[in-house]
């Protein structure tokens, strides 16, 4: 035992490591096996977003070398599922997830699931006016909110809505988030999640799939960038995470994660199409050219399982 580190992650190191050890050898990476013998003899396991190997120290040192992750991110209401390293960890919630959780919000609060109103703009017709949106309750409301808005602007949207509401003109209100929020950074968190809730189910023989390349690229360094076109939004939205494997259509088969909101795609270790084959499948589905999904649900991880490392 490690002092002062709880009996679960040390549990969740040594199945990881030992998962590890397991793909290697199979993938006959002999040296490399070895070389992680004499550097880490406790041990090695390996960060499953950036494939760093570390020790077991690395669960006791301070910082936090190795540290508990929550999927999806705990900003978004997830639980910790399994091991990242603290740079990755602290990089994504800095970069990715705090984007992810301000769109949740937004299309809760929208939705009426949650009771918290959301500073938002509300846009009548080119006139932005800025405020409070509640969509709780029988009734969505918006409040406007005078110290954050131009008044002349605000004068002319009345305006403009009295005017159409006497001639029975139709009115286009857009909303939006007042607080920035980057939607590929928000892709790219639920992306992230996706990838490793996958591999807390098969484990390093999945992370390892060379059609993985693109997205283990971009999770080893989390930064601003386009997001790989993985991610579908979800009109009505419901339920708890789930995983699947797509059977068909064949040009989309492989793993769907749904996070309620979002689906995310990702190549399966049975059949590893390319990402960019995917994407278009995702753009596809996106159109509504795709009628329907066979699919084959997957049980979500509590814990990691490592399922594919222990052939």
């Amino acid at each position: 035992m490690v002092e002062g580190v709880s009996g679960r992650t040390e549990r969740w190191f040594d199945a990881g490591a030992a998962a590890l050890r397991r793909t290697l050898t199979a993938h006959s990476f002999t040296s490399e096996v070895a070389e992680l013998d004499r550097r880490f003899p406790d041990g090695a396991y390996a960060c499953p977003c950036c494939l760093v190997a570390y020790g077991r120290g690395a669960l006791a040192d301070e910082p936090r070398t190795l540290t508990e992750e929550h999927v999806p991110p705990e900003l978004a209401g997830g639980k910790e599922l399994l091991l990242t390293c603290s740079r990755c960890n602290n990089a994504s919630g800095r970069v990715w997830d705090v984007h992810a959780s301000r769109h949740q919000h937004l299309q809760d609060a929208v939705l009426g699931r949650v009771g918290d109103p959301v500073q938002t703009t509300l846009t009548i017709s080119g006139f932005p006016v800025r405020g409070r949106f509640d969509g709780s309750g029988a009734m969505p409301s918006f409040k406007y909110v005078p110290k954050v808005n131009d008044p002349a602007v605000a004068t002319a949207a009345g305006a403009f809505l009295e005017q159409a509401i006497d001639a029975g003109a139709e009115i286009e209100f857009q909303i939006s988030y007042t607080r920035q929020n980057n939607g590929d950074a928000a892709a790219w968190s639920w992306i992230r999640s996706a990838y490793l809730a996958a591999f807390a189910v098969y484990g390093y023989k999945f992370t390892l799939l060379q059609a993985l390349g693109p997205v283990r690229l971009r999770l080893a360094s989390p930064q601003p960038a386009p997001a790989l076109q993985l991610v579908v939004g979800v009109p009505s939205p419901s339920g708890p995470p789930q995983m699947f494997l797509i059977r068909e259509p064949e040009h989309l088969r492989g793993l769907m994660v749904s996070f309620g909101h979002v689906l995310v795609f990702l190549p399966a270790w049975d059949f590893p199409r390319k990402v960019s084959d995917i994407e278009q499948g995702v753009i596809a589905l996106r159109t509504g050219k795709i009628p329907r999904l066979l699919v084959k649900a997957i049980a979500w991880p509590t814990e990691p399982q490592y399922l594919l490392d222990s052939n």
